[in-house]
């Protein structure tokens, strides 16, 4: 009992899940993985008035179910390079005394790691992402779509290996609200002592 009169909350989270790990073979690896979910609440909420007592603790009743899976299978290309595509879905809805969601989305993402000079670790990818919401009494319009897309680099350099490290890269991203961004990072990791790391980053 943890409300603030007296009145009965609950809190009920059913969840059936499985995963399966596969290797074809020592250098190729698949992971399958899903979940389904079931959530009921019931709690008291802080409401204000414009008369007094200038508030209420009304009951919510809130649910939310879905479901969400994800694939990854990794490649070991060569002793220095590997590969993994990733696809991940979610869909799931909910209701409180607020508002009513209903929410599905897909991730998609591939990423390559190589090694092009002894002292350097080259990881490149790209991804997409697309999420449909609908949110009725809530937005104008009650249904929208999200879609990201992006690529990235990143280039590891030991400088002095076990010592002095550099990192730049940056990310590419197209979304449906602010189109085109650029994010580039440069960053210096020093390690003067074995227990000790400096690091800055622009």
């Amino acid at each position: 009992e943890a409300t603030l009169t007296g009145r009965n909350d609950y809190w009920n989270d059913l969840r059936i899940g499985l995963r399966l790990d596969h290797d074809f073979s020592p250098r190729t690896q698949l992971l399958l993985e899903g979940n389904w979910y079931d959530l009921n609440t019931r709690h008291e909420v802080n409401a204000p008035e414009l008369i007094a007592p200038y508030y209420s603790y009304p009951e919510m009743d809130a649910y939310y179910r879905g479901v969400y899976s994800i694939a990854r299978l990794k490649r070991q290309l060569s002793p220095t390079s590997d590969a993994t595509l990733q696809a991940y879905m979610d869909v799931t809805d909910g209701k409180t005394l607020f508002y009513t969601e209903e929410r599905s989305t897909i991730d998609v993402e591939f990423k390559h790691s190589l090694q092009p000079l002894p002292r350097n670790t080259f990881v490149w990818g790209l991804g997409y992402r697309n999420s449909q919401d609908f949110l009725p009494g809530l937005t104008d319009p009650e249904r929208f779509t999200l879609e990201l897309f992006n690529a990235f680099g990143q280039n590891e350099w030991n400088v002095i290996p076990g010592r002095l490290r550099l990192i730049a890269g940056s990310k590419f991203e197209h979304n449906t609200y602010t189109k085109w961004e650029i994010q580039p990072s440069v960053r210096t990791v020093w390690g003067p002592h074995p227990n000790h790391t400096i690091w800055a980053s622009a």
